[in-house]
């Protein structure tokens, strides 16, 4: 999945800010996996909240 996300960004990534970048892109998708379950979480909750 992960290469995939890199391969998807980055059309080239052999260029030479494919380092630095994909450093950043490791850290920010980790950081924002989390953020993406709590993010559907709550929408899945707030539905089931207006439906009841």
């Amino acid at each position: 999945m992960k290469d995939s996300l890199f391969v998807g960004a980055h059309a080239d990534p052999t260029g030479p800010s494919a380092q630095p970048l994909s450093a950043v892109e490791i850290m920010v998708t980790l950081a924002g996996i989390p953020l993406a379950v709590l993010v559907v979480c709550g929408f899945v909750l707030a539905i089931l909240v207006m439906i009841v």
